[in-house]
């Protein structure tokens, strides 16, 4: 799949997908014409959560400079009721609004 032009920081993206549930497993990110990537990302471990499949461990590499993060989701929750209030620009600014929504999944 062709990427929309400037849409994305990255010039190209290889995926891997699992074959039965269409999720990605790795993902490589590259730049400009470069022939080998500058990122990597790849899944460790996938769950099914509430009926659907998740990818709940994950590491991301950058691949130029070595460092590595650990994308790990310990605690998910899905079909959440959250108030359209919470999603304005007011209190996504207000740090005292993301105790209260976090209260509320907890």
């Amino acid at each position: 799949m062709q990427r929309k032009a400037s849409n994305s920081f990255y010039s190209k993206r290889l995926v891997w997908l699992h074959k039965d549930i269409k999720i990605p497993l790795k993902i490589e990110f590259f730049k400009g014409k470069r022939k080998e990537p500058i990122k990597r990302l790849e899944v460790k471990k996938l769950e099914q959560i509430e009926g659907v499949w998740t990818a709940t461990n994950n590491i991301m590499s950058d691949l130029q400079n070595g460092s590595t993060t650990a994308l790990i989701a310990e605690k998910i929750h899905y079909d959440n009721k959250i108030a359209k209030s919470f999603f304005t620009v007011r209190s996504l600014e207000e740090p005292s609004q993301d105790e209260k929504l976090r209260s509320r999944v907890r």
